[in-house]
């Protein structure tokens, strides 16, 4: 183990304290370090040691320490001149250390070693003394050098003592900055949250809000039914008298006063509330679920708080069922009557909606397990319903969609503006108007009789072709006699003066 020298003297022969007038000379030869001028004091042992109490000498270490301490400025001033017969007196101390070295055990010295540097290390002067430490022993020749192995590297001393700085201020700025980190990040949330507040409410994820137990939640539906009850004791008054029923009939009817009824009320409508904030992260996760089918998210939410309220009202703890079970399935049944009155043209019972929506799901299997669009026969039999159930489905799975409904991405196109008008004719439609019109001018070639006989044959005025039977009726003429003329007006319509008006139809 490496030696550290011990700042201790010579004992002396007290009875009571072998150590304590050495340890006063001990102080006096380490204030070498602050006073070079000093002369060297004789240093003797005691011929038979005795063992060494630790408290005294650590009382001695801090009175030493102290004296370094007080020394320590004064020995930074010092020139190199003064240290050298400090070095000189430094180096009868070590000799005189080697023997008191030699009479103790080697446990003591360990447990003076350390409670020395702890005390020097404590005042902060561990480097100042490992400097002074290393610039005495090196001008001194007769100092064996293997004696001191300090723990910590020595270091050459410099002509200025450097001033160690605790960092407690550099300390100090890091929080500032921690904490004005954080203020940022606190200011910027909030207006993130704040942004949020605009969106829609359904752009929001599930997140576990709700803060209250099961037995608050079951009190919050107790109040629910006693309003809900007295609103329907209310409404039967009203639809009896026809007249809006005032607080005394209302409270009368109950079995109550005024004032029980005005508080019953105040606190149904606090317990509505409260079930509602609570319940809103469940209801948002289940009408997620339900996108795109033809109904605003916002329908779908009021929907979904309607089932709220009316399974708050149905509720009963005694039942052993927690109350987030228990309203998922009113959420999901308010939902479903949602979209089976308001999601087509025409309003189905929800039952007819449900083996729609089955019939749905299997055709998407269908298409996706035989790479092609089933037949209403492979979905009956994959299904178990009717054929015309089927069919009626496929009729009813049409969704509606609003002609103000923008087309494509980045196109500022509607709906309505690709559709085409059904009522607006096209160019056959015009095309045959045209000819139409070319055939009444040619037909002015003709007698009245002829011209009346070929609008009847070829349906020109109704567009109902007539027999020769039917017009020789007309005319009172036999059908051979109307053949003829039909013969005769036709060559007059083929002359070539006549039938280049119809050029462009004949080509």
């Amino acid at each position: 183990m490496a030696i550290v020298p011990k700042c201790c003297a010579c004992a002396s022969h007290g009875p009571t304290n072998q150590y304590a007038k050495p340890n006063d000379q001990l102080l006096s030869s380490i204030s070498l370090y602050g006073n070079a001028k000093s002369k060297p004091m004789a240093l003797s042992l005691p011929e038979e040691p005795k063992k060494v109490r630790i408290g005294s000498v650590k009382a001695s270490v801090c009175s030493s320490t102290e004296t370094i301490e007080s020394k320590a400025s004064f020995y930074s001033n010092s020139t190199y001149e003064e240290s050298t017969s400090g070095s000189i007196q430094f180096g009868l101390l070590m000799e005189n250390l080697n023997e008191i070295v030699e009479s103790l055990g080697s446990k003591e010295l360990e447990l003076l070693e350390r409670d020395i540097l702890q005390q020097i290390k404590r005042l902060g002067a561990l480097k100042l003394f490992h400097e002074g430490l290393y610039q005495n022993v090196a001008s001194t020749p007769s100092l064996d050098s293997n004696i001191l192995q300090l723990e910590v590297p020595l270091e050459k001393p410099k002509d200025k003592v450097k001033i160690v700085r605790s960092g407690k201020s550099q300390e100090r700025k890091l929080k500032r900055i921690e904490a004005t980190h954080k203020r940022a990040i606190e200011r910027k949330s909030f207006i993130l949250k704040s942004q949020k507040c605009h969106q829609r409410i359904i752009s929001f994820g599930w997140r576990s809000m709700n803060h209250y137990t099961s037995k608050e939640e079951s009190e919050f539906s107790e109040g629910v039914k006693v309003a809900s009850k007295l609103e329907r004791i209310r409404e039967a008054i009203e639809k009896e008298t026809g007249q809006p029923v005032c607080y005394n009939d209302w409270a009368k009817a109950a079995n109550i006063d005024t004032r029980t009824l005005s508080q019953l009320l105040v606190h149904g409508s606090y317990c509505t509330d409260q079930l509602v904030q609570c319940t809103r992260p469940l209801v948002i996760h289940l009408v997620r679920k339900f996108r795109g089918i033809g109904i605003a998210p916002d329908d779908l939410l009021q929907a979904a708080t309607f089932g709220v309220l009316k399974g708050a009202e149905k509720f009963d703890i005694k039942k052993g069922c927690k109350f987030s079970t228990y309203i998922r399935y009113w959420i999901r049944k308010a939902i479903f009557e949602e979209i089976a009155h308001n999601s087509r043209i025409f309003r189905m019972s929800v039952r007819a909606e449900s083996m729609v929506r089955k019939i749905e799901k299997a055709q998407r299997e269908l298409h996706f397990s035989l790479g092609r669009y089933p037949k209403d026969e492979e979905t009956a039999k994959f299904t178990g319903f009717p054929l015309a159930s089927v069919r009626l489905a496929r009729r009813c799975s049409r969704s509606v969609r609003s002609l103000d409904q923008s087309v494509g991405h980045g196109l500022r196109l509607k709906l309505k503006d690709i559709i085409p008008d059904r009522s607006v004719e096209g160019h056959s439609s015009i095309d045959k108007k045209k000819l139409k019109d070319g055939l009444l001018f040619i037909l002015e070639e003709l007698n009245p009789r002829e011209k009346q006989i070929i609008a009847l044959r070829y349906g020109l005025n109704d567009g109902t072709c007539k027999s020769l039977e039917e017009v020789g009726k007309h005319f009172s003429l036999t059908k051979e006699c109307i053949r003829k003329i039909e013969k005769g007006a036709i060559a007059k319509l083929r002359k070539d003066d006549i039938k280049g008006n119809l050029i462009m139809f004949l080509n």
